[in-house]
């Protein structure tokens, strides 16, 4: 039976590794081990990741995320094949997702519910985790009419993809105002081969059209505003907790159009529907609603998922009381301040 057991190199001997190391050890002949740093005792530890065996299967048992990705370039450059990169926290940790797994071009997926996603960002993946594993946006509407989904603030189309895979959506309009996001969430609507249902516009929403230049960064998309003082500070904040490097910036011209004429425009393509309005778009939220509110659009949706950040919700739940609409409303995180509404009629 031992002779059976596959042969495995381990990568990473730090705090995950030891909560599953007697796991690890019962299943598999693990014949090198591979850290930077780590000194256990008994062990003979590859220092070099040039010297790792590169035939068998390697398990990096590491559970911070924006670390697999820096293991996973490092890898890259080792000539690891893609097929040999696994990760313990398939196993342990996110063992409901269905995969985790690098492509041929040594980009990570996840797999879940149907869904496979390119991640590219610590950012990306726990985002991912919440709409697809979580399911944050999954609603039901007791009626018989087709529902039309407006998802601003799109991102890499993690969520535009599982409202399109909803038995009574008819089509899903995605709003993603940066370039680089909208072009990650292009190949994931491919990579899932959505054809009929979704349409997607590489401009974002507001009060008023305008054209920004701002800076943007790879291992942030999540956080990206195009308010001038949030998008700062929140590349203020990406860089004290290392994901980001100012001097790695690059810059993009975003486009906004206004919510009520772009809004108003679809909704009439598509009439005698359940209207669905998501949005999470970094503060440009409370321009939405003001804009909304004031032309009257808002009152044409069936239910709205909101987050809103920075300015608290105060202001938002007094244009839904006005408008007619229930809802229910809690806080994400107290600093910086986040929260959740999800109100309907």
């Amino acid at each position: 039976m031992e002779a059976n057991r596959e042969k495995i190199v381990v990568y990473g001997l730090g705090e995950f590794w030891h909560q599953h190391r007697e796991e690890l050890e019962k299943e598999y002949d693990i014949v090198q081990y591979c850290d930077k740093t780590a000194k256990i005792e008994g062990l003979s530890i590859c220092r070099s990741i040039d010297d790792i065996n590169k035939n068998l299967k390697i398990f990096i048992m590491i559970s911070q995320i924006h670390i697999l990705f820096e293991v996973i370039n490092e890898l890259t450059m080792a000539g690891v094949m893609p097929p040999n990169i696994n990760f313990g926290i398939s196993r342990w940790g996110y063992s409901k997702l269905e995969r985790i797994y690098v492509d041929d071009t040594y980009r990570m997926h996840i797999v879940c519910k149907n869904i496979d996603l390119i991640i590219n960002s610590e950012d990306e993946f726990y985002n991912a985790i919440d709409t697809i594993l979580l399911e944050c946006y999954k609603y039901h509407i007791n009626s018989d009419k087709s529902e039309v989904v407006f998802d601003v603030g799109m991102n890499i189309a993690d969520s535009t993809i599982f409202f399109s895979k909803m038995p009574k959506v008819k089509m899903v309009y995605g709003f993603e105002p940066f370039e680089k996001t909208y072009n990650s969430a292009i190949k994931n609507i491919e990579l899932n081969n959505i054809r009929n249902n979704v349409k997607v516009f590489n401009f974002g929403l507001s009060g008023s059209e305008l054209t920004k230049h701002l800076n943007y960064g790879d291992n942030m998309s999540c956080g990206q505003s195009t308010i001038d003082s949030i998008n700062e500070g929140n590349i203020c904040q990406y860089e004290k907790w290392g994901l980001v490097k100012r001097e790695e910036l690059t810059s993009e011209n975003v486009v906004l159009k206004r919510s009520a004429i772009v809004l108003a425009e679809l909704i009439d393509k598509n009439p005698d529907c359940n209207y669905i309005l998501k949005l999470d778009c970094e503060g440009e939220e409370y321009s939405i609603f003001e804009d909304l509110s004031e032309s009257g659009i808002i009152s044409r949706f069936s239910l709205i998922l909101l987050e809103w950040h920075y300015k608290g919700g105060e202001r938002l739940i007094e244009l839904l009381k006005e408008n007619g609409f229930s809802f229910v409303s809690c806080e994400k995180e107290l600093s910086p301040a986040l929260g959740l509404i999800y109100a309907w009629k």
